[in-house]
């Protein structure tokens, strides 16, 4: 029965206060604010509301502030009801809302003020951005708050010294707390680079904030091609880079900025490879051609900067080749294969055989070399007994060998 008159007498002054009512002491209380009518206090003082009562009267005081709400009991001494407000409610800023109530009758009620303090013992400090890009158009935004040894902001007006570092220059500024915080723009540079900040407001002093200043886009650039020799072996890789990367301020672009590069070879076919920027230069590998060939190389940041375009010839690595039949022709051996400098060509060279009757391909197969040679195996079971077409193809160069009896 007990708790369920306190729930009753909680959601009954819960009542009263969302509806704004005011209902007057029962007969026989006579209750007044004896000590204490400081409307405001600052935090840290002790806060206690004493009454005058006379009459039986079960008085409880209820409260609500910024952290929530809740009922103090009362401390009698002969006439006198007080109420002593917790420390974790009198050590923050803010509005107390009170009221006096006896059972479900509010008596009195009113407003305590409590007031920042004026010693600052901390400060917060808020940076951001922390990427900024080069120019003259973006801004960060420091916040400063400095706080009481009760974590509370301190009064208005309150002095924040804002110092600003980068390179060689340091730059000093003074701003004023309002509405419980101070605020200042850091403007981004035209370099790019680290800017470090502090903040320090009565010898108190925040820690070290940065923000870095990028470059913004990047402008147009040159690239340029690098192989160990001209030939098409299909085995060497050819270098793409570009040059050094910066945007309109000269300042180098941010590492890891992705770079792609588009080559087309004589067919029109288009080759992708793609690089990321260290100290503004990318850089892409790609295997020669197999055969010979001239690529048209560009590259392009997309969205923001493209290279010119050069040009990339390749040599024919492999300029004749021997072909030989055995067992009725259908051992069919290509080898030795031999390169720019009479050398066998590295193992993995694709080899592709063609069987061709009344102009239609009937069967094409294709191997890789080993040592230089290739074995075809025509196999009775794929291709029926008759006179056939027999192509070669390695290295862009075709071998074509008609009626050939299989």
């Amino acid at each position: 029965m007990k708790n369920f008159a306190l729930t009753y007498l909680v959601l009954a002054v819960a009542i009263l206060f969302s509806f704004g009512e005011s209902i007057e002491a029962g007969k026989g209380i006579d209750v007044k604010l004896e000590s204490n009518k400081l409307s405001s206090y600052q935090v840290g003082q002790e806060v206690v509301l004493t009454f005058s009562s006379e009459g039986d009267a079960d008085l409880a005081l209820f409260y609500s502030n910024s952290y929530g709400s809740s009922l103090l009991s009362s401390t009698k001494n002969g006439n006198t009801v007080s109420f002593k407000f917790p420390k974790f409610v009198s050590d923050k800023i803010g509005t107390i809302v009170w009221k006096l109530i006896n059972q479900d009758k509010i008596i009195e009620q009113g407003q305590i003020q409590m007031k920042p303090s004026k010693q600052v013992v901390g400060i917060e400090t808020y940076l951001g951005p922390i990427f900024m890009q080069a120019g003259q158009s973006e801004y960060g935004h420091l916040v400063s708050i400095p706080t009481d040894s009760m974590d509370n902001p301190v009064e208005t007006n309150t002095e924040v010294l804002v110092n600003q570092q980068f390179y060689s220059s340091n730059v000093s500024s003074s701003v004023f707390t309002s509405h419980l915080m101070s605020f200042e723009i850091i403007p981004t540079k035209t370099q790019s680079g680290r800017i470090s900040i502090n903040a320090i407001s009565e010898q108190i002093s925040s820690k070290e904030l940065t923000t870095e200043v990028n470059a913004t886009n990047p402008e147009d650039y040159e690239i340029k091609a690098k192989t160990n020799h001209p030939y098409a072996d299909g085995n060497q890789l050819a270098t793409l880079s570009t040059s050094v990367i910066k945007d309109k301020y000269g300042n180098v672009v941010v590492d890891g900025t992705f770079v792609k590069f588009l080559i087309v070879n004589k067919n029109n076919s288009q080759l992708f490879a793609n690089g990321t920027t260290i100290n503004g230069v990318a850089t892409a590998k790609i295997n020669h051609p197999n055969e010979a060939d001239t690529w048209k190389v560009s590259s392009y940041i997309h969205g923001m900067a493209k290279s010119s375009e050069i040009q990339v010839q390749f040599l024919a690595a492999i300029k004749e080749y021997e072909v030989s039949f055995s067992d009725s022709n259908k051992n069919i051996k290509i080898g030795p294969i031999k390169s720019y400098m009479n050398q066998l060509i590295p193992d993995g060279l694709n080899v592709q055989l063609r069987v061709i009757k009344g102009g239609e391909i009937i069967y094409k197969t294709a191997q890789p070399t080993s040592d230089g040679i290739v074995n075809f195996v025509l196999k009775s079971s794929l291709i029926n007994k008759g006179s056939y077409e027999i192509e070669v193809e390695l290295a862009g160069i075709t071998k074509s060998y008609k009626n050939i009896d299989l």
